[in-house]
């Protein structure tokens, strides 16, 4: 019996916006789409750097280009996930 997982049937169609962050391809799985998300934070260096503490360093604040993704305010790194399919949902670009 063959083996395939729901997510690997998803594709997520890039937008502009998405486009800022991941590249310019038009469609994408979700795994590689949070690999690119991974890789602009660390191009970036987007985690913030401690202040008051090591929850400091679970916080990443995004530049004005991703705000339309992941809005204004500096999120923690467990709500990216959330905050990135917000996003998809909320503009239908999901596929499958």
């Amino acid at each position: 019996m063959p083996r395939g997982g729901a997510l690997a049937k998803i594709v997520i169609t890039v937008d502009e916006n998405l486009a800022v962050i991941y590249g310019k391809k038009k469609t994408v799985s979700p795994t590689e789409l949070t690999k690119g998300v991974w890789a602009y934070i660390k191009a970036k260096k987007l985690v913030m750097k401690p202040k008051t503490g090591p929850l400091m360093k679970r916080t990443i604040e995004f530049p004005a280009e991703a705000k339309a993704v992941f809005g204004t305010k500096p999120i923690k790194i467990g709500e990216i996930s959330k905050k990135l399919w917000a996003y998809i949902k909320a503009h239908k670009l999901r596929k499958g």
